[in-house]
């Protein structure tokens, strides 16, 4: 070590020595403010910074997005006790999940059973009971949407209704019309459905018998 280096540590030991407890404090607190600014900076530049080896860098874009969409899925995400709500019974995060599955199988398994064709009919039945025994398509009314999109679905599957189920008054009547003159086409004078343009019990044995006809 040369005389240079000795001298040059020596006035440092002293200039520390000279320094009061509350003035090293001061120092080493504004040392760290301005350590700290200058890697905020740099890191909101975009830019890296690497301090005792240590590499400090803004997330990228991607990171940014993806930590974008996990909040969102957090937010969305269903609780376990929202479940517990539902079904009224304490549940663990395992059985919470276990119900879900259930639920979600008794939903397919309804849809199933909705698309079958002997449910459609039950269902129609329900409705024309509602009206009296029949079901005029006829008449232009919102309210006979639902029932109308019915019947388009069960002419649907017996080859008389072509176009979306969207309940449409006129595309109905045409519809159950022709399929009811088809029928009427193939059957004896006495077993002909004389009511036109209506869905009663009379064609909805003859919608039975057809569909039986096409899937046997």
């Amino acid at each position: 070590m040369n005389s240079a280096d000795t001298g040059d540590k020596g006035i440092i030991d002293v200039i520390i020595t000279k320094l009061t407890p509350k003035v090293l404090a001061f120092l080493i607190a504004m040392a760290m403010l301005l350590l700290t600014a200058i890697v905020g900076i740099a890191v909101f530049r975009g830019s890296e910074v690497k301090i005792f080896g240590i590499e400090i860098s803004q997330p990228s874009q991607a990171c940014q997005e993806d930590l974008a969409h996990c909040k969102q899925a957090l937010q969305s995400a269903i609780q376990v006790s929202e479940i517990q709500e539902i079904v009224h019974v304490p549940l663990s995060r395992s059985q919470a999940l276990d119900t879900l599955r259930a639920l979600v199988q008794s939903a397919e398994e309804v849809k199933t059973w909705r698309d079958n064709f002997n449910y459609k009919l039950f269902a129609l039945e329900q409705q024309m009971i509602r009206y009296g025994g029949f079901i005029s398509t006829r008449i232009a009314d919102a309210e006979r949407a639902a029932v109308y999109k019915m019947i388009q679905s069960v002419l649907s599957d017996l080859g008389f209704y072509e176009g979306a189920l969207d309940g449409a008054q006129r595309a109905t009547y045409d519809a159950l019309v022709a399929f009811q003159n088809d029928y009427n086409a193939k059957v004896m004078e006495a077993e002909r459905i004389s009511a036109l343009g209506s869905f009663g019990y009379q064609t909805l044995e003859a919608v039975r018998s057809r569909y039986r006809q096409i899937s046997g």
